[in-house]
């Protein structure tokens, strides 16, 4: 009986190890994963930046340019 219990136990630690193993290799590639998935975020965020800055210097340059028209139209009165 004691012999049983023991292989029993044996077998049980046996197949714990089993199952950390095969959780901690699951981990390793459920946080590559995700790194890759947060730099492709990264990247679209950037672009939206980049694409927001480029349109937000062209408001800007537009209202300068009204701004100079409007006081080119008040001193011709």
């Amino acid at each position: 009986m004691e012999k049983q219990i023991l292989q029993a136990i044996k077998e049980l630690s046996i197949q714990m190890k089993e199952m950390e193993s095969s959780m901690k290799t699951e981990m390793a590639e459920m946080k590559t994963e995700l790194r890759t998935e947060m730099k492709e975020m990264e990247g679209r965020i950037t672009e939206r930046l980049d694409n927001l800055e480029a349109s937000l210097t062209v408001l800007v340059e537009e209202n300068h340019q009204n701004k100079a028209d409007i006081m080119q139209l008040k001193q011709a009165k």
